[in-house]
């Protein structure tokens, strides 16, 4: 009788640990592992993307590893969401991306906008989550008319009929809107019609 005990007792903790796997430890990974192998990909399927270039026994880098986190959690309810990605340049496999990218100093965060047709060094405050995202927010607003016109003359895919490039012609638009709302939002236009 109580080795039955002993047998079910053994089941039932198993059973747990199944059911605890299959619902409780399944966690949403919110900064993306890059490598050779999927770097390329991952860069080209978003339209703004953050990586940072990191090796492990870098203590400024260990220094920004949680607070990277902190960010990614943050902006991963962002709207749109706002993807965060690392790489381990210390990996003989990832050692061309640091070539490619002319990476020299650790930690080194470079913005990737529109796949690889646009790339950015990030130059804001990298000690705490707070002023990252700060930061990121800012780069992700719109874009300055110098900016766009940049994009386009470097950009090198597909445009629309008027020869805009999609990408552009969605965040200029954008911008558009909401300078035209902004300018717009104290003028009364029933006293408009009235003067005239």
């Amino acid at each position: 009788m109580e080795s039955r005990l002993w047998i079910m007792v053994f089941v039932l903790a198993i059973m747990g640990w199944s059911f605890a796997g299959w619902f409780g430890s399944e966690t949403k990974e919110l900064v993306l592992n890059l490598d050779h192998s999927n770097f390329y990909h991952t860069i080209g399927n978003h339209d703004f993307i953050v990586v940072h270039f990191y090796v492990p026994g870098c203590s400024f880098c260990q220094k920004l590893a949680p607070e990277y986190e902190k960010v990614a959690s943050v902006l991963s309810s962002h709207d749109p969401p706002v993807t965060l990605a690392k790489v381990d340049v210390s990996e003989e496999k990832n050692m061309d991306l640091a070539r490619e990218f002319k990476i020299s100093s650790f930690p080194t965060i470079k913005i990737f906008r529109m796949g690889e047709n646009h790339i950015q060094d990030y130059q804001g405050p990298t000690r705490d989550a707070e002023g990252i995202v700060a930061y990121l927010k800012k780069q992700i607003g719109s874009a300055s008319a110098a900016e766009i016109e940049e994009s386009a003359e470097d950009y090198q895919g597909p445009r629309d009929a008027d020869g805009i490039v999609p990408y552009l012609k969605k965040k200029l638009i954008g911008s558009a809107s909401a300078k035209i709302e902004e300018s717009t939002e104290d003028f009364d236009l029933d006293m408009y019609i009235n003067v005239i």
